[in-house]
């Protein structure tokens, strides 16, 4: 069985990207596309959410991808101890991903939270899909992000 992903940023030139980046697609949804969605609607919210989608940019064109973030900890930083799960900060909203060799980042969570403290349900679910992908690793359907939600 595999995992079915998002692609969370394209380019018009594949090959200028460096870093794939992907949310994770569970019972038809991806909650991380459809937060973003949400968070454009509002406007008190767009600039935030634009700021965490050009980080996402960044990392997608940077060979350096995640690791341009990982060095400020008040961006960045490993949210699950020994996990490789990261946090990308922005004021309240928290874009929780963990990427691979491969040039692949995964967006698992996103998350507008007051304390950065995750509950233990957030933790579990974020290691679940972690683990998943691990073992699916290679073995995954990608859903352009034109064709999600569209059938």
């Amino acid at each position: 069985m595999g995992m079915d992903l998002v692609e969370l940023w394209q380019s018009k030139d594949p090959r200028k990207l460096c870093w794939k980046v992907y949310g994770v697609l569970e019972d038809g949804c991806c909650q991380v596309y459809d937060k973003f969605l949400e968070l454009a609607q509002i406007e008190a919210d767009r600039k935030r959410a634009g700021n965490l989608l050009q980080k996402i940019q960044h990392i997608a064109f940077n060979e350096d991808g995640p690791n341009l973030y990982t060095k400020d900890s008040k961006v960045c930083h490993e949210a699950i101890a020994g996990t490789g799960i990261y946090r990308l900060r922005k004021d309240q909203l928290r874009l929780y991903f963990f990427y691979d060799r491969d040039h692949v980042v995964i967006c698992s969570l996103l998350l507008e939270k007051r304390k950065d403290k995750l509950s233990d349900a957030e933790e579990d679910r974020l290691i679940k899909i972690k683990q998943n992908y691990e073992r699916t690793t290679h073995r995954f359907n990608i859903v352009k992000n034109k064709d999600y939600r569209r059938g």
